[in-house]
C-alpha cells in the first residue's frame, strides 16, 4: 500500500467542487488495519510561475519527486505521472548501477505495482519532512528564476529529480544521507 501524508496545500489542491459539492481524493477515516503502507510520503502543493508543483518525498530516505501541469483536483492525472516517474527512476538505478539488467528490471514493475495499491490520500504532516520539502520547493523556485520555467519534458524533469536527491539531507540531526542512495 501507497500512503500519501498530504498538507493542508495539498488536500486543497486534491480537492474540487462538483455542483456545490466538495469532492477530494484525501480521506480523513482511518485506513484498514489489515492494511500496512509499503511506502509513507509526504505530499505538498505549492504555485510557481502560475503553475500547480507538487512535491512528494518519502518519509524515510526524503526521494522527492516533483511534478507539475495538473488540475485542481486531478489525483488521477497526478498519480499516474507519480507511478511512472518513480519507475523510471528506480529502471535507471538499478539499471544504471548493474544490479540487474533492462529486462530483468522491467519483469520486477507489475510486482512493484501491485504492492503499491491500494494508495491512500490521508491529512497530515511531519515537520522535519516538510523543512525538507521547504528545500527542495527553494529548489524549484531558484529554477524558475534562473531558466525562466521548470523543466519542460519527462527527460529534464527525471534529470532535476535525480539532481534534487543528490543533495545531502540530514534527518533529525543524525548522520547526513543522500537521498538517491538511501531510496535505493
Amino acid at each position: 500500500m501507497l500512503l500519501f501524508h498530504c498538507s493542508q496545500a495539498a488536500v486543497e489542491g486534491l480537492t474540487t467542487r462538483r455542483k456545490g459539492q466538495p469532492e477530494s481524493w484525501v480521506t480523513s477515516e482511518s485506513l484498514p488495519e489489515a492494511e500496512t503502507p509499503i511506502w509513507a510520503w509526504y505530499l505538498h502543493q505549492v504555485t510557481l510561475d502560475r503553475q500547480r508543483v507538487w512535491v512528494a518525498m518519502e518519509q524515510q530516505s526524503r526521494f522527492a519527486v516533483v511534478l507539475w501541469g495538473f488540475k485542481k483536483g486531478d489525483g488521477g492525472g497526478l498519480l499516474h505521472a507519480f507511478y511512472e516517474r518513480l519507475i523510471n527512476h528506480l529502471l535507471d538505478m538499478v539499471t544504471g548501477l548493474e544490479l540487474l539488467n533492462e529486462r530483468r528490471a522491467e519483469q520486477l514493475v507489475p510486482h512493484l505495482l501491485a504492492q503499491l495499491s491500494p494508495f491512500h490520500f490521508v491529512p497530515g504532516t511531519d515537520r522535519s519532512v516538510q523543512s525538507h520539502i521547504n528545500d527542495v520547493v527553494q529548489a524549484c523556485r531558484l529554477t524558475v528564476s534562473q531558466q525562466g520555467c521548470l523543466p519542460n519534458n519527462q527527460e529534464q524533469a527525471a534529470n532535476f529529480d535525480l539532481f534534487l536527491n543528490q543533495t545531502p539531507r540530514s534527518v533529525r540531526g543524525g548522520p547526513v544521507i543522500f537521498p538517491d542512495e538511501q531510496w535505493l
